[in-house]
């Protein structure tokens, strides 16, 4: 596997078609399917589509896939890594909607459990606030926080 970087642009930071990692087999040196593993918190970020207000004058949102796992594994797919997540997300449309993404994004999710006693979580953020970046999280025991060590899925750490 090699990566390459055109040139950073001063000032800026790395754009997707600036670097890239290319992988000229399907299994690395030492077999192995996976380059990126992560296990972690996924959510809905719900962001406010108008600048500058709190959460109570905001009218209208737009929705994204947050969470560490899910941003880091989206990335690293970006960059040519092969990338699997194992996490947990609710049988609800919001948990479709993440798995959706994730798939499109080319992360694996064979190791994304979904839990029908669970539903996914949600972030509402505003945006540009002049008092910081609030944000309120429906995180009541959710989906990701239900996997259990039983939950592990051993082909993927083989794999990775």
């Amino acid at each position: 596997m090699s990566v390459a970087v055109r040139g950073k642009p001063p000032g800026g930071s790395y754009k997707r078609s600036e670097v890239s990692v290319v992988s000229d087999e399907s299994t690395g040196l030492d077999g192995r399917t996976i380059d990126f593993l992560c296990m972690g918190r996924l959510c809905v970020d719900l962001y406010s589509e108008q600048d500058a207000v709190g959460l109570k004058d905001a009218t209208s949102f737009r929705k994204y896939v947050g969470g560490p796992a899910a941003n880091a594994c989206a990335g690293g797919a970006r960059l040519g890594l092969r990338t699997a997540i194992f996490s947990g997300a609710g049988a609800d449309g919001v948990g479709e909607y993440i798995r959706s993404w994730l798939v499109g994004e080319g992360v694996d999710c064979t190791g994304l459990k979904v839990d029908s006693d669970r539903m996914s979580a949600l972030c509402v953020l505003a945006i540009g606030e002049q008092q910081g970046f609030p944000r309120l999280f429906y995180y009541d025991a959710p989906a990701d926080m239900g996997v259990t060590v039983s939950d592990v899925p051993s082909d993927l750490i083989v794999a990775s």
